[in-house]
């Protein structure tokens, strides 16, 4: 981590500097940390490319992060809504692996998450045409398209899902995030009750709830619906 910090011109070989980085880069380094700093990390994230090295990564040191690093750090720049920053550091590694998949998938993933719908949909035409879909990138395409408001063809896609009960709770969240796009927030919430009845386990339907709450200013509601 030290030579990268270097190769950003951020410190020195024996600079003391790199403590004040760690608790922007332990969640992708795993460099030990005190738990008090940790905590620090996770409810004040540094967002300053002065202050935070994680975000401004030339090119040269990008190619040298791989791996279980890279993976933890497109995490953390997700997590932190760092969307433009991940978008320049996914087309570096593409420079370097124009074919890797799993690449272009991550493009497409924050290309939907970031409004541009139509562009993430294109990037997926390619990959399906080159090689058969996956469950993943049908996933990634309905994304794309509630993203692109492209509404009309999602319904489709969204019934036919809804029909193989291992995926209908997903079903459910995505038909609540198409509801949400259209502005419907009660069919939205209903949709997202429904996922989370077909799949208790998971959080993401009581998430999605929360942040529709607090869209509408109305927590009360929610809690009303999940004491239904």
């Amino acid at each position: 981590m030290l030579l990268i910090l270097q190769l950003c011109g951020k410190i020195s070989s024996n600079s003391n500097d790199a403590i004040r980085y760690r608790t922007i880069y332990y969640e992708v380094f795993m460099l030990p940390l005190p738990f008090a700093l940790l905590t620090r990390a996770i409810i004040e994230p540094m967002s300053t490319v002065d202050l935070n090295p994680l975000i401004s990564i030339p090119p040269a040191a990008l190619a040298l992060i791989a791996g279980e690093a890279r993976r933890r750090l497109v995490s953390y720049l997700h997590r932190w809504d760092h969307g433009e920053v991940l978008l320049r550091y996914l087309d570096a590694w593409l420079a370097l692996q124009p074919n890797a998949v799993s690449l272009r998938e991550g493009r497409a993933r924050v290309l939907a998450d970031h409004s541009r719908g139509d562009e993430a949909v294109a990037m997926l035409d390619v990959l399906d045409a080159e090689r058969a879909p996956t469950a993943t990138r049908r996933r990634l395409r309905m994304q794309a398209l509630i993203s692109a408001g492209r509404f009309a063809e999602l319904d489709p896609l969204l019934d036919a899902l809804a029909e193989d009960e291992d995926q209908a709770a997903y079903a459910w969240l995505l038909r609540g995030d198409l509801e949400r796009a259209r502005g419907r927030l009660d069919e939205a919430a209903d949709a997202y009750m429904e996922a989370g009845a077909r799949d208790p386990r998971s959080l993401a339907a009581v998430r999605r709830l929360a942040e529709l709450a607090l869209d509408q200013g109305d927590p009360e509601a929610l809690a009303a619906r999940l004491m239904r």
